[in-house]
């Protein structure tokens, strides 16, 4: 997986939500995300959820404070501390298991979850379908998973980012699908203006591409330069 090394280092954690979610920018992604997570997921309460890939628990906290029972997963060790922190901060920590573990064997049993998720973690991954095979062991039926789009303007500086990241085709995610034996059964649409416009312009400007976003997501065309898909998939019956 790309950046595993990196990702475990304890001041990429220190810094990951002031370099990501910070400013209207970032507020503005963090609210996106989670909206789309909300709306691909649907009524969390009383749920079992994993999240995979948590980082510092964004997923996780927001899972918890809707009633899911949460499994908060991560590779690195000072990411879950900091999720552990920010869960009890928010009165939610009661509500959610912290493990650190390898998304590619995962140390859970067999269908344990009602949903299992993993947000901004697809992109990273050489062989997505060893990790979605793992996804789909421990989910009693629903996965969810974004991917980053190929046909949108990420690939304009996509080759600048630290580690590059895997953009997917709906090609090559229906592919994913059938050699998993899973079905699609939700695409949501996101980020028509993608990450870096939000992360990197000014606060006063944010406001402008926030409409500019959320119009073109209301025609066929912004949906196609979407960067970001959600994909909500079913084991087969």
């Amino acid at each position: 997986m790309k950046g595993k090394s990196w990702y475990r280092k304890p001041e990429i954690a220190e810094e990951y939500d002031l370099k990501r979610f910070e400013g209207e920018g970032g507020s503005y992604i963090d609210k996106c995300e989670k909206n789309s997570v909300g709306a691909a997921i649907g009524n969390f309460e009383g749920k079992k959820i994993l999240d995979l890939a948590a980082g510092t628990g964004r997923f996780s906290i927001m899972a918890a404070q809707k009633g899911a029972y949460v499994t908060s997963c991560d590779i690195s060790k000072p990411m879950l501390e900091i999720a552990y922190n920010k869960a009890k901060e928010r009165g939610v920590e009661s509500n959610i298991d912290f493990i650190r573990a390898d998304a590619e064997n995962l140390p859970l049993k067999d269908s344990s979850f009602d949903v299992v998720m993993a947000i901004r973690f697809m992109h990273l991954v050489d062989e997505p379908s060893k990790y979605l095979k793992e996804m789909k062991r421990v989910s009693k039926d629903k996965i969810l998973f974004d991917t980053f789009s190929f046909s949108s303007f990420r690939i304009l500086y996509n080759r600048l980012l630290p580690m590059g990241s895997k953009l997917y085709s709906d090609e090559e995610v229906n592919d994913l699908a059938k050699k998993c034996n899973l079905n699609i059964m939700k695409k949501l649409n996101g980020f028509a203006v993608p990450f870096a416009v939000y992360r990197y312009s000014p606060d006063f400007i944010i406001g402008a591409f926030q409409n500019i976003n959320e119009k073109m997501l209301n025609i066929d065309l912004g949906r196609k330069l979407s960067s970001v898909n959600y994909w909500v998939m079913e084991k087969d019956k």
